[in-house]
């Protein structure tokens, strides 16, 4: 490993990348770890495949999490050619894409997670925020910039 200005290489490109895009947006680069996705429960997968729609990972990843209690909302970084930013979804400790499998056939790809909320939390920050669109990571750091600035 190596590291330049406050920013260590973890060998892994991608997961390099991602920390790097952290690290110049005065980020925390450590919030993104690489995690694997496995097929969604089929209770999770009947009530969300017809539902599903093409280049709406956000919008897919919080329905899933609306029509089946408890998950958590997930964004970060999915890459099958390059690094773009995606959202899924996690069910207890495994982490599911209902986009890419749906849509896909679970198209093979290296996810990065950057952050994990709770509907409650993706809601409330949709609220401060303004807006009633799914939950990206920029809508998140908007978000989380206002809260550090008042609280400072």
């Amino acid at each position: 490993m190596s590291s330049v200005r406050g920013f260590t290489s973890t060998g892994s490109g991608t997961l390099d990348y991602v920390r790097s895009l952290l690290h110049v947006s005065r980020q925390d680069p450590e919030l993104a770890r690489q995690v694997t996705v496995a097929p969604l429960p089929s209770p999770v997968r009947r009530r969300i495949r017809n539902l599903v729609a093409y280049k709406a990972c956000f919008r897919n990843a919080e329905l899933a999490i609306r029509t089946n209690k408890g998950g958590l909302y997930v964004l970060g970084y999915w890459q099958h050619l390059i690094p773009v930013e995606h959202a899924w979804v996690r069910f207890g400790d495994v982490y599911h894409d209902p986009t890419s499998e749906i849509l896909f056939n679970g198209k093979p790809g290296l996810f990065v997670s950057v952050v994990e909320l709770e509907l409650s939390q993706v809601e409330e920050i949709q609220r401060a925020i303004g807006t009633r669109d799914s939950l990206d990571l920029y809508g998140y750091f908007k978000w989380l910039g206002r809260e550090r600035r008042e609280a400072a």
